[in-house]
């Protein structure tokens, strides 16, 4: 586990985050900076990494509830709770900031967290909610996704070499609908193409995979 990255004046564990359940909070290949809880009280809202107490499988979700019987979590873009009841030594520790690209994005706990949390689900839930409501009174995604998804049977993948790997582009047609970029564990499918294509047929027809990292911190949809 690589250490030390940032100095926030305490022991910093990194992990490669892969996966889809906290998004947009967590991105693929986003390096978490995991703070330990040292001195330092679990709230609700935090976001932190653990180990699951039936595989030892390293996640990182956002703590939704502490009580006697233990802590919950959920991913973000996560419609369940998770199955896991956590104790406090099944934690590694607190997600602080992430590196992403260039860039250090503070990733905030407690009550702010919990609010953002919020603000994620009602974004995405407001979105579906648009999008339902265009399919069934306007008709004009039918007939939009009619005209494309009649060209599935000309759906490809191109491999396109990059510094960090290979990055992978679904294409339907001409068109652009999804992306698996170098590292990364799963597809990002664009809407609406990802309430058609299954992510694991593209997987079983394609032989080459991302590649994987040693200290990886994953969303409970990935695949170990």
């Amino acid at each position: 586990m690589v250490r030390g990255r940032v100095d926030l004046g305490v022991p910093v564990n990194n992990l490669v985050y892969v996966g889809k359940s906290m998004y947009p909070t967590l991105k693929d290949l986003d390096m978490l900076c995991v703070i330990p809880y040292i001195n330092r009280g679990i709230r609700c809202g935090d976001v932190v990494a653990f180990f699951t107490p039936d595989e030892g499988k390293k996640v990182a979700h956002r703590i939704i509830s502490i009580t006697d019987e233990g802590i919950k979590t959920r991913g973000d873009n996560n419609a369940y709770v998770d199955k896991w009841v956590l104790r406090p030594n099944n934690l590694i520790g607190q997600v602080v900031f992430v590196e992403r690209g260039s860039k250090l994005v503070k990733i905030s706990g407690g009550l702010r967290g919990g609010l953002s949390y919020l603000w994620h689900r009602f974004i995405k839930f407001s979105k579906a909610y648009v999008f339902y409501v265009v399919y069934r009174i306007n008709g004009i995604w039918p007939a939009l996704l009619k005209k494309d998804m009649a060209g599935q049977k000309d759906m490809y993948v191109l491999h396109f070499k990059r510094p960090e790997g290979m990055e992978m582009q679904l294409f339907m047609g001409k068109k652009l609908v999804g992306k698996r970029l170098p590292g990364a564990e799963s597809w990002r499918i664009f809407r609406p193409y990802d309430l058609f294509i299954d992510e694991e047929y593209l997987d079983r027809h394609n032989s080459l995979k991302g590649s994987f990292m040693s200290s990886v911190c994953y969303g409970d949809n990935a695949v170990q």
